[in-house]
């Protein structure tokens, strides 16, 4: 019901029932149905019960161990509250969406320079951009804020954007190298872009060991994590059985929306 509507039966039934603000409060905080006070407020009919300000006091002793509200605040007042209350939350919700859609242009910047790395290799861009893909459903299905999401999807962009340079310098795209060599890369990107430090920082310790499980460490990084080996999984033997698949599913899957995107990709008709 809207808070609105509840503060006006309430507001009916302090006129109706002659209550003061304190009794009102103490009444709302009690639990009790402002339409059916009236059931209460008998003690003329029914002698053996108390009046209905008395009543409420007595549960609300019984209840919050204290005769009365610390602060007690009218209808009126507490209309106003909602209102403001409202409007701070509306207020948020549009700064929300605003840094949502800045974080979102601000990515599109970060792809063409991923692209741009992976120029000579066209299945590295194709790699990523599923990797990318697969993050952003993992990431509707665990409800994942926000801000974490920027981090998921600036990651699973960055991931591997050492592999040329591995490729170069050490003649492998082994995941070790990848690590070490995609941190600069990666960092000058960022920075290009005014990523905040903050962001900064943890895009680079995922990079730097989205290799190794072992340094998994938050849900940002567990996502990311997924939505790489779903792509990898792919040249393994493991999807040639379905109860290794599972088995293999539950020892490295452990977000809902990663376990569901794997199975129904691998998973035998």
């Amino acid at each position: 019901m809207n808070i609105n509507v509840k503060l006006e039966k309430w507001r009916i039934a302090q006129k109706r029932h002659r209550l003061s603000d304190k009794h009102v409060q103490m009444a709302r905080e009690c639990g009790l149905n402002p339409d059916k006070l009236g059931k209460i407020d008998n003690h003329k009919q029914e002698t053996w019960k108390s009046p209905l300000p008395q009543f409420i006091e007595e549960i609300y002793f019984k209840r919050f161990k204290k005769i009365e509200p610390a602060i007690v605040k009218s209808i009126k007042e507490q209309v106003a509250d909602e209102k403001t209350k409202k409007e701070k939350q509306k207020k948020e919700k549009e700064q929300k969406r605003k840094e949502k859609a800045r974080y979102a242009e601000k990515l599109n910047p970060v792809i063409e320079d991923m692209k741009t790395v992976f120029s000579s290799v066209p299945a590295g861009i194709d790699h990523t951009l599923k990797v990318l893909d697969n993050a952003r459903q993992i990431i509707r299905v665990e409800k994942t804020n926000w801000q974490s999401a920027v981090i998921v999807e600036l990651a699973a962009v960055l991931h591997d954007i050492g592999a040329v340079e591995t490729q170069r310098k050490h003649g492998s795209m082994d995941g070790c190298f990848q690590e070490q060599e995609g941190l600069a890369i990666a960092l000058e990107i960022m920075k290009k872009h005014d990523y905040e430090q903050s962001i900064i920082d943890r895009v680079c310790f995922i990079i730097a060991h989205h290799h190794t499980p072992e340094k998994i460490d938050g849900m940002d990084f567990q996502i990311l994590w997924e939505a790489d080996l779903i792509e990898n999984m792919q040249v393994m033997e493991v999807i040639k059985d379905t109860e290794e698949l599972k088995q293999f599913i539950s020892d490295n899957f452990k977000t809902d929306g990663g376990k569901d995107l794997v199975f129904r990709r691998y998973a035998k008709k």
